[in-house]
């Protein structure tokens, strides 16, 4: 890639930061270009298309650094509603914390609890994210650069295909499918058996059906399975429309499409939480904050081949625990006590304490439960 800047010109002096896979450049090496996906979408390509995608993602870099129009009435017909990962945004707020920097300047609404919506400036080879510095520019706000990039994207072709007597998918293919979520008056002529609930596998895939079609709840997360292992995955949580807002939703557990869902979100949130650890633990270290970021781990039922989550809690430490199945309670003298995430918090009440600054969620603890606590948990002795 940084042939590929110096063949077309640019005057970007890149370096290449192994450990964190990234080119970093500037004079103040602020300039920081995540290769992550990028090189999961080339690794996806004929070996004859991988020279022309990297000037494809270069030219696209480049466009993203142009400035915008002055005027927000020239900037509307360009401007498109684009959901992400809400753990990318965090993740790049902990890197830049890492780096001296203040985070990002993007304003981002919630969709659910793990996607976050955003607005952008559509280019030919990419998209630029709209700040809260573009928006004070134009003298607008979010809500109107946000429906004015909703009619734009009304306004563009889309291919929505029919699949058995119920199921929908959009794959137009233009970095935009996830997005069209957001267009309620499209969702709502979609022909499908009670409430709509839909699945953003990436943002190349939107896929709806119906609450009450059992099969194509279950076709729904067959195709989502497979569509999470392609370039830019973005959920696997279910959504639901409940009136003009789309909230978090998942079939009871008698659904024959319960347990591949849950599976996909424990699968999905084990890895989020295994990179938010590295980046804490870079942190804390850095700051000199001495706290210990437990880990996220999983084991399977030897039974009934259900996977559950756990963290462990140890005694004596200040922790930030994942939310977990299981939590096992560690105690410094030998023994464990171990229960499901909802009965220990209920037992041991504010000792477990949300923080609110993080996704995936954690939880802080301080002190430690005490022995009648322990015992109404389910204390084993050494």
């Amino acid at each position: 890639m940084i042939d590929v800047f110096r063949e077309v010109g640019s005057d970007r002096d890149y370096q290449y930061d192994a450990e964190q896979f990234r080119l970093v450049g500037g004079e103040d090496g602020k300039e920081i270009l995540n290769l992550q996906n990028f090189y999961a979408e080339h690794c996806g390509l004929p070996r004859k298309l991988r020279k022309p995608h990297l000037k494809q993602v270069v030219r696209g870099v480049l466009q993203s650094q142009l400035e915008l129009p002055d005027e927000f009435e020239h900037a509307k017909p360009d401007l498109r509603p684009k959901l992400w990962m809400r753990a990318a945004f965090t993740k790049l707020n902990l890197r830049q914390k890492l780096e001296g920097g203040t985070g990002m300047d993007v304003p981002l609404y919630p969709l659910g609890e793990h996607l976050s919506i955003g607005i952008v400036y559509d280019l030919p080879h990419s998209m630029r994210s709209i700040t809260n510095g573009d928006l004070k520019g134009w003298d607008t706000s979010w809500y109107e650069a946000f429906e004015a990039s909703r009619h734009s994207l009304e306004e563009c072709d889309f291919t929505f295909a029919k699949i058995g007597d119920g199921l929908y998918a959009s794959l137009t293919g233009d970095n935009y499918d996830a997005s069209r979520i957001l267009l309620q008056s499209l969702i709502e002529q979609l022909e499908v058996d009670g409430a709509p609930v839909a699945m953003l596998p990436n943002r190349d895939c939107l896929i709806v059906t119906g609450e009450n079609d059992q099969m194509g709840v279950c076709m729904m997360a067959d195709l989502a399975a497979k569509a999470l292992d392609d370039p830019r995955p973005m959920s696997a949580h279910p959504l639901r429309l409940e009136g003009d807002e789309w909230v978090d939703w998942m079939p009871p557990e008698s659904h024959p499409a319960y347990r591949d869902l849950a599976l996909l979100q424990t699968q999905f949130l084990y890895q989020e939480y295994a990179d938010q650890k590295t980046l804490l633990d870079q942190f804390h270290e850095a700051e000199q904050i001495d706290i210990f970021v437990a880990s996220c781990s999983a084991l399977q039922d030897k039974n009934t081949n259900d996977v559950f989550t756990y963290c462990v809690w140890g005694e004596g430490v200040e922790s930030l625990l994942p939310r977990t199945d299981r939590i096992m309670l560690a105690l410094e003298g030998g023994g464990i006590a171990s229960g499901d995430w909802d009965e220990v918090a209920t037992i041991v009440g504010d000792l477990i304490v949300k923080d609110e600054e993080l996704y995936p969620a954690r939880y802080r603890v301080q002190e430690f439960p005490s022995r009648s606590q322990l015992e109404a948990i389910g204390f084993e002795s050494p």
